[in-house]
């Protein structure tokens, strides 16, 4: 089963590594839910959003909160 975690997980880093870790929110920050990217995955990886969630703590990305007053992962774009 570990090997299935360490899949997913590289699967959401390689995913990840089109965006950089926002520091604050400015006018290029991009929003990302973790359901979000949980959505986007879903055909290559079925990935929980807690282990999505706790990958990204661990690669350094904050959390704001979006326009529609919903927290969300701040990020820009490489």
């Amino acid at each position: 089963m570990e090997e299935a975690v360490n899949f997913d997980v590289l699967v959401l880093r390689q995913y990840c590594e089109q965006w950089l870790p926002a520091k604050e929110v400015m006018e290029h920050t991009v929003f990302k839910t973790s359901q979000q990217i949980q959505d986007e995955l879903s055909e290559i990886v079925d990935m929980s959003i807690n282990d999505i969630t706790f990958d990204l703590l661990k690669q350094g990305y904050k959390i704001a909160i979006n326009p529609e007053g919903k927290p969300a992962w701040i990020m820009q774009c490489k």
